[in-house]
């Protein structure tokens, strides 16, 4: 049923799956090892943001497949492929604090925090007074890319952008499967007749 590759991936998956929660509490270690208190809190702060996915997989399952919660996983699957191909694109370097040399532009935690907050607002939040919250802990995420000098300001800024545009043509496919301007039925044929 399965090929020798598939269970290839799914292995690499899962990995992946536990190597980067071991790799994220190492460098916590190190930074504290260190003494560099205010950059561990920073730290935890900007990779917070990966319980987002793992919340959206809860959910997803938990509301049976309902359509929002089909498309903030979907969409956040799409963003993360996305961000890949703009950091080849713009091909602009991390700052050299950073220690990495990978692409930085734009920051993917960035524009992760600025589309789950944005989404939620959009598809969520009702009452306007529960607004500053989401807005908050995006913009914390977002500058703490900044203070722990993993990302310029103009990579955090672009982000957050790429991060909001993407909530928002999320939200327009909720409403366009909703109202049937993306999916519908077709129309009857015209040779049908009602007779009463």
């Amino acid at each position: 049923m399965w090929g020798e590759g598939t269970c290839d991936a799914i292995e690499r998956s899962l990995r992946n799956f536990i190597r980067k929660p071991l790799k994220r509490f190492s460098k916590t270690c190190k930074l504290l090892g260190q003494g560099k208190y205010v950059q561990v809190v920073w730290y935890v702060v900007g990779t917070s943001i990966h319980g987002a996915f793992t919340w959206s997989l809860f959910k997803l399952f938990h509301s049976r497949c309902s359509l929002e919660y089909i498309v903030l996983v979907a969409s956040q699957l799409i963003g993360k492929e996305v961000n890949r191909a703009l950091k080849k694109h713009f091909n602009q370097r991390r700052p050299s604090a950073s220690g990495k040399t990978s692409n930085g532009m734009p920051s993917y935690h960035a524009q992760h925090a600025f589309f789950f907050s944005s989404f939620i607002l959009q598809n969520q939040i009702t009452s306007p007074e529960y607004w500053p919250i989401p807005i908050s802990a995006a913009a914390l995420i977002a500058y703490s890319r900044v203070a722990i000098q993993m990302h310029s300001y103009d990579q955090v800024i672009v982000g957050s952008c790429i991060g909001m545009a993407q909530s928002w043509l999320s939200t327009l496919v909720i409403v366009g499967i909703r109202n049937g301007f993306l999916i519908s039925a077709p129309p009857p044929p015209l040779y049908v007749i009602h007779v009463m």
